[in-house]
Order: C-alpha cells, then sequence, then structure tokens
C-alpha cells in the first residue's frame, strides 16, 4: 500500500469531502466542502489537544470565532489514528495575508484582535476535561453555521461525567504562567554564575571580553527591573489569572495573525496556558518595537488601540514596564554562549551582542517617553 493510499485510509475518518490537497512541510493542505484544513501529525499529549480545543471553545462561547480549531473524526474523536499507530490532527486552516511586523497598519490589527481574543478568554474551567475520552462539548456542525441560535444551544453544555470518572481540576493543568519574579530571580542569578565562570577563565579573548565588559552593566539593569516590579502586584495578577481562568495565547507573532477579509484569524495555540494577558501584550509589544527600532510612535500607537478594546489597568502596567525593562536578549544571547561549546564560540553570538545593545538603548528610549 502506497503513501497515498495510507493518507486516503486517514482522510476517509472525516465527514467532508476532499476536492484537493497540496503536501507542505509536516503537513498536508486540504481543500474540502467544509472549509481549507491542515493534516498533521499529532506532536503533543492527548490532554494538551484537549485543552486546546476548551481554550477554542471559549473563545469561541464569547464571539471570537475565527481559530484553528481542530475537527473532530467520524467517530467524534480530535484524533485520527493512522494505519501503523501514528496519530493526525485535522486543523481548521486560513487563506489569507499574515501579519507583517514591518507594517504599522498590520500591527494596529493585530493589537486590537489581541485585545480582542483577551477579552474573551476568561472564564476558562477545566471541569469537562475528561481523562479517557476526546467526547467533549464541541459539535462541529456549529463552526459551519451563522444562525445565532446554534451558539446559544452551545452553551447548554451537557455533563458527561460517569461514575468513577477522574476529571482534572484547576491545580491538575500544567499549562499555567508563573510569576515574573520567579523568572526574573532565575536569569538574573544564570548571569551572576556565566559573569563568575568568565572571571576564573585565564585568557578570555573576543566574545568573553566583550561579555565580560558588559555583564556587570546588565546585571544592573536586570536589578533595576526587579526593582520596577511589584511583587504584590505580580502575585496578585498571578492568582486573579487562576482564580478566573484567563488564558493567554502564548505566541501571539506575526505567523499566528492571519487577515481574512474583514476579520482577524488567530492560530497556533500550542502556548495556551493559564496566565496574565499583560503577557501576550508585553510579547507583542517587545516584538513590534523589535522590528521597528522601537520606533516611539507606533509602540504607544499600539497601546492606545489595545486599550481602546480592552483597557490595562495600573497592575499590568506595572507588569508590563517592569518586563520591557528587563534585557530578555542580553540573557538569551548570553545563555547561548554559556549552554555552547565553549572552545568555539559562533560568530553570531558577537553579532547579536551588537544588536542587543543597539535595541536595548532605543527600547529604554522609547518606554521611557510613554
Amino acid at each position: 500500500m502506497g503513501a497515498d493510499d495510507k493518507l486516503y485510509l486517514c482522510i476517509s475518518q472525516y465527514d467532508f469531502k476532499v476536492n484537493g490537497m497540496i503536501r507542505f512541510g509536516g503537513g498536508i493542505y486540504l481543500d474540502t466542502d467544509k472549509g481549507n484544513y491542515l493534516l498533521k501529525q499529532r506532536q503533543v499529549s492527548e490532554n494538551r489537544v484537549i485543552f486546546e480545543e476548551e481554550v477554542k471553545q471559549l473563545l469561541y462561547n464569547n464571539n471570537f470565532i475565527n481559530t484553528d480549531f481542530c475537527l473532530r473524526n467520524i467517530n467524534g474523536d480530535y484524533v485520527t489514528e493512522g494505519m501503523y499507530g501514528e496519530t493526525y490532527t485535522c486543523r481548521r486552516n486560513y487563506h489569507g495575508n499574515m501579519c507583517d511586523m514591518n507594517t504599522a497598519a498590520d500591527l494596529v490589527l493585530a493589537a486590537k484582535a489581541l485585545a480582542g481574543l483577551h477579552n474573551a478568554s476568561s472564564g476558562y474551567t477545566p471541569n469537562m476535561v475528561r481523562k479517557s475520552s476526546f467526547h467533549l462539548i464541541q459539535d462541529d456542525s456549529l463552526f459551519y453555521s451563522e444562525a445565532s441560535e446554534t451558539k446559544s444551544e452551545q452553551n447548554d453544555i451537557e455533563d458527561f461525567s460517569l461514575p468513577g470518572e477522574q476529571y482534572y481540576t484547576k491545580k491538575d493543568i500544567p499549562y499555567r504562567e508563573g510569576l515574573v519574579s520567579e523568572l526574573f530571580d532565575k536569569r538574573i542569578t544564570e548571569l551572576k554564575r556565566t559573569c563568575k565562570y568568565l572571571s576564573r577563565q585565564k585568557n578570555p579573548h573576543g566574545t568573553e571580553l566583550k561579555l565580560l565588559e558588559l555583564l556587570p552593566e546588565y546585571i544592573k539593569k536586570c536589578d533595576n527591573a526587579m526593582k520596577l516590579l511589584n511583587r504584590d502586584i505580580d502575585e496578585r495578577l498571578y492568582k486573579s489569572a487562576y482564580n478566573e481562568g484567563h488564558i493567554i495565547h502564548g505566541s501571539f507573532t506575526g505567523h499566528n495573525i492571519i487577515f481574512i477579509k474583514d476579520s482577524v484569524a488567530v492560530t497556533g495555540f500550542e502556548k495556551a496556558r493559564i496566565g496574565s494577558p499583560v503577557h501576550d501584550l508585553y510579547m507583542f509589544i517587545k516584538k513590534a518595537g523589535e522590528k521597528n527600532n522601537w520606533d516611539k510612535t507606533l509602540i504607544k500607537t499600539l497601546l492606545d488601540y489595545y486599550a481602546s478594546v480592552r483597557p490595562i489597568c495600573s497592575d499590568e502596567k506595572n507588569i508590563l514596564m517592569a518586563r520591557l525593562f528587563f534585557p530578555e536578549k542580553f540573557w538569551k544571547t548570553v545563555n547561548m554562549y554559556f549552554n555552547g561549546k565553549k572552545n568555539w564560540i559562533p560568530g553570531r553570538v558577537d553579532k547579536k551582542l551588537e544588536d542587543v545593545c543597539r535595541l536595548q538603548d532605543a527600547m529604554e528610549d522609547t518606554i521611557n517617553s510613554l
């Protein structure tokens, strides 16, 4: 049996008619009578698949509709098993333009979409997550219907609990954002460890000399970011996100933001987790700043457009400013050096250090102006 025959056996387990298919990267794009999908071999655990689909169901119920939801097969499962035990998922795929992180107009639309996503992502509860089954709360037909009554029916979730079955509670879900203060503490410790290691080298040269020169200055920048961070606020936002079941996307960047007609689709929920929305906002602003040399007008515009859809509270502003001031790029570069081979340091480390210093100065100037 050829590869195509095996593929058709897998596709035949879905309730759609395939008009065409294209192999691309690690998956197969399918053009069907019920929309476009991406069939791809499963890379994560079954419980992770369930978690992601419940997140998308939450967003849909709160009117954030365009996500790469996973289609159930004819057996009602999210995961389809292949001939040799390999497993696949079939996710909604959108045809449109990806967000250009160098284009202000695209970034403005993305900022508003992120705020809309955050407005819709509160209230997650894992009580319906079953450890032994994929038969959850979703009827795929609702994704093909624009009728409002279909959505109303979806809100009446059936209780699937059976005697003796086990369920996850919030404390069992591992997908949670940690405290920013703990993250800072860990990274500052790593920078100090590297500084100590380099100071013990008998004949440091090249990149090592540059790192020895920069490390004290950047450790001080890290300490200043830590002083700016209010630990009480950090803990308060962490507990609030946990108690309210607030979901963040985790990877809200250009390739996961797709413009379709008069709307925006958000894909790639592989890093979705419970956490404060400020984490997504930080990653988005940081990436937009790095791509646009921390243009002051652009950064202020993006924050204003985000706040026009979802206001940024004072607690979130504190965490956002602290995270932006923390020299994460420098930490990443040092981490790459420390965990690499010391007898041969790639030339890209030197280039990265130059870029890091340039962007850090531009970032601090921009953030101080807000």
